[in-house]
């Protein structure tokens, strides 16, 4: 059915292919879905020099995004730190 050249040619073009979808994925990933960088309620204070009673108010008040990580009073509030730059930046 197919010279060895043809198989050669077939071959090189999958893997051209293959190539190109790889490095497409690669950069979609990190354009798209960048893993978000947290910060906890003391994190955010030593940055920003604010103290945690602020950054709770601003929390419970919903200014800033945030996750609760673990159960109950045990848990830590997970603050998204470009969330936190951007409110920082507003205030300014």
């Amino acid at each position: 059915m197919f010279t060895e050249h043809d198989k050669a040619v077939i071959l090189t073009a999958l893997n051209v292919l293959i190539e190109n979808l790889e490095v497409k994925n690669d950069t979609d990933s990190e354009t798209h879905n960048p893993k978000p960088i947290m910060y906890t309620i003391k994190e955010c204070s030593e940055y920003s020099g604010l103290s945690d009673y602020t950054i709770r108010t601003w929390v419970h008040q919903g200014k800033v995004f945030s996750r609760r990580s673990g159960e109950g009073k045990n848990g830590k509030i997970l603050i998204s730190k470009s969330s936190f730059d951007e409110y920082l930046t507003k205030l300014a």
